[in-house]
């Protein structure tokens, strides 16, 4: 794992218009089929292995969505969010309910993460953000848990979860402590979107999470955190990736194997007003061996994220692919 957070910048980002060999689908009304009437659902992750293999059953992948009932503010949604079970199979898509019980979680809502399968193809760990506090006002606070529970395709459900832990927290140094009541200049900090990595070449376990530089005094501040696994529990490092005035914030960090290269990380940032001529672009880094990143940028359009999902407001943004 690198030390010194990979860069990128506005000024890499405007060279985006002239890559027209890899370009993103387009999509349309067409591809968008509710899952769920009158919900929205958004921040989609899929239940996998460790290695980073969906998991299939049934022939169906297992997909879990941030979802809420369909608000006149689409905006709103971000405050009421519940982790909701789907799944995916040749009949299209089938909602299987909430994920967890009503006051489980630690926060006043249930953000983004990953879900990890083991071998047993039962024993399910879910990482997540727990947002604001439990029977408290609406805050802007994140934080990051992990819960265990079994996971029974054959009943399309989840049952038996443990009581949520905190992974890691947020160091004040490398990284903020996410703990806003309000947002600040049409923003806020992050400390969320916990995901899972495994790496093949030691066997080494991640969480990768969209993070804000405890380093620096300024809006634009998203950085890519890394949390590695050891004896003693999890261990914040470096970032793995930094912005230099690309855009305000994060969403949804992710990894998975090359196999021409090392491993590849995936990230959906805001643009903000960095891009607001060009929104929806990708920003794709990709990297030999350990060094640093090497990026191709692709021109694009709104990101299909999957047929089906049924968030309105789509955020523009950009997706960058890189070496962790």
């Amino acid at each position: 794992m690198t030390t010194t957070p990979t860069h990128w910048s506005a000024d890499a980002l405007a060279g985006i218009a002239a890559q027209t060999d890899a370009r993103l689908p387009v999509f349309t009304a067409a591809d968008v089929v509710p899952i769920l009437p009158d919900h929205d659902l958004w921040d989609m992750w899929q239940i996998a292995y460790a290695d980073g293999r969906t998991a299939f059953f049934g022939e169906r992948s297992w997909w879990f969505f941030l979802a809420t009932p369909r608000f006149d503010d689409p905006e709103m949604r971000h405050d009421e969010a519940r982790i909701r079970l789907t799944s995916y199979g040749a009949d299209g898509w089938r909602d299987h309910g909430v994920t967890f019980p009503d006051g489980f979680t630690p926060g006043s809502r249930e953000w983004s993460g990953s879900a990890v399968l083991g071998e047993d193809d039962t024993t399910l760990t879910m990482y997540f953000t727990a947002s604001g506090r439990r029977g408290g006002p609406r805050t802007f606070e994140q934080r990051l848990f992990e819960t265990q529970g079994r996971f029974l395709a054959d009943e399309g459900r989840c049952e038996g979860w443990s009581e949520p832990v905190e992974s890691v927290v947020a160091d004040g140094h490398h990284y903020i402590v996410a703990n806003q009541a309000e947002p600040e200049n049409g923003g806020i900090k992050g400390f969320r979107d916990p995901g899972y990595f495994r790496d093949p070449a030691d066997g080494a376990e991640y969480l990768l999470f969209v993070g804000s530089a405890g380093w620096v005094n300024q809006d634009v501040d998203g950085v890519v955190g890394v949390a590695r696994r050891t004896t003693h529990g999890r261990r914040l490092g470096h970032p793995a990736a930094a912005d230099r005035g690309a855009g305000r914030q994060q969403r949804v960090g992710a990894a998975a194997h090359h196999p021409a290269r090392r491993p590849l990380l995936l990230l959906l940032v805001d643009a903000g007003k960095a891009l607001r001529p060009q929104p929806g672009r990708t920003d794709r880094a990709l990297c030999d061996g350990r060094g640093p990143f090497r990026r191709t940028l692709a021109a694009g359009q709104r990101h299909r994220a999957g047929r089906g999902q049924s968030g309105r407001g789509t955020d523009p943004g950009l997706l960058l692919v890189g070496h962790l």
